[in-house]
């Protein structure tokens, strides 16, 4: 059975976005930095400074996944639940950076 136009739309429209249109871009190196982890994490072209990890479909495996690439990447000790309780690019990278 194909689906009709309408509804593969439909099914798109499921997906996560990845930054809202009103959504800033990443500022600074820092910023950028966790931008293009979770970039590749989630596999997004872009994304938001805004983004909130939560809304973009993350979980405890995806959290793990994240802290283990700021570990190898940026040679940085993120716990899953920092990134939990700062869910968004902005806020991690705020507390990144006052650390």
């Amino acid at each position: 059975m194909e689906a009709s136009a309408a509804e593969a739309n439909t099914l798109d429209d499921s997906y996560p976005v990845a930054a809202d249109v009103q959504d800033e871009e990443p500022r600074g190196e820092l910023e950028q930095a966790v931008a293009q982890l979770w970039q590749e994490v989630f596999h997004l072209e872009k994304i938001g400074r805004n983004a909130n990890f939560f809304e973009l479909g993350g979980n405890s495996l995806l959290g793990m996944n994240l802290s283990e690439q700021f570990a190898v990447q940026l040679s940085a000790d993120v716990p899953v639940l920092l990134i939990f309780q700062h869910p968004s690019i902005r806020e991690l990278a705020e507390i990144l950076g006052s650390e």
